[in-house]
């Protein structure tokens, strides 16, 4: 009889846990800016998944799904322009992991990115992004119109079709590369490294794991 009391407790302690941590969908935001006379554009992003998709479009385009452990908690989330510089800053002003942004962007396809983002997935497609810096989360960019360096915690990342050099600085996860018009740079601390179709390879470091290499002209 104590031993079920016991596995009891200890169930309910951890469905309490869990439901402690989940997130309820607040509302569900838009917003929009012309992209006349801006060169670039910044996002900086905090807990939230980032989904990037460029086109043949005059603007920048943000829906962001907003959830929250209370309802009452502020949150930041803004899109401005400044000295030609588009700036989306979403869940950046509090340290209290309340709130989660979840966002969809449509951008002119050659409008150089840069991201900085703390945690959840980066998803990007037919973008010109040229830096990531990414604590956690996985990353995946397909069909990049430029040179991109991607500094990252942990989390896979898997890149396809970079139009420019390649440099990635990662802390732990898997890395996949595949057709990269120019130079392939790795600095990783674990987890493999596959790399195919590529000018050149570079490893500065490799903790552990694999590397794989395949149709890669030369290697240093």
């Amino acid at each position: 009889m104590k031993r079920l009391l016991l596995l009891s407790l200890i169930a309910v302690a951890t469905f309490s846990s869990a439901h402690n941590h989940e997130k309820d969908f607040i509302e569900s935001k838009t917003l929009n800016l012309p992209v006349k006379g801006i060169s670039s554009f910044t996002i900086k992003a905090g807990a939230g998944s980032l989904e990037l998709i460029g086109d043949d479009t005059q603007q920048i385009s943000v829906v962001a799904d907003i959830y929250q452990k209370n309802t009452s908690q502020p949150y930041c989330l803004s899109l401005d322009e400044n000295n030609n510089e588009a700036l989306l800053s979403a869940n950046t002003c509090h340290d209290d992991n309340e709130t989660q942004i979840n966002l969809k962007v449509t951008l002119p396809r050659e409008l150089v990115s840069t991201i900085y983002d703390s945690s959840g997935s980066i998803k990007a497609e037919n973008t010109s992004i040229s830096v990531i810096e990414d604590t956690s989360g996985s990353i995946s960019v397909m069909n990049n119109g430029v040179s991109l360096r991607i500094e990252d915690g942990s989390g896979k990342i898997d890149i396809e079709n970079v139009t420019g050099d390649l440099a990635i600085i990662d802390g732990s996860g898997a890395i996949i590369v595949n057709q990269v018009t120019g130079d392939v740079t790795v600095n990783d601390g674990s987890g493999s490294i596959s790399v195919d179709n590529a000018r050149s390879f570079k490893l500065i470091d490799d903790g552990s794991g694999q590397v794989r290499l395949n149709n890669v002209k030369s290697q240093h």
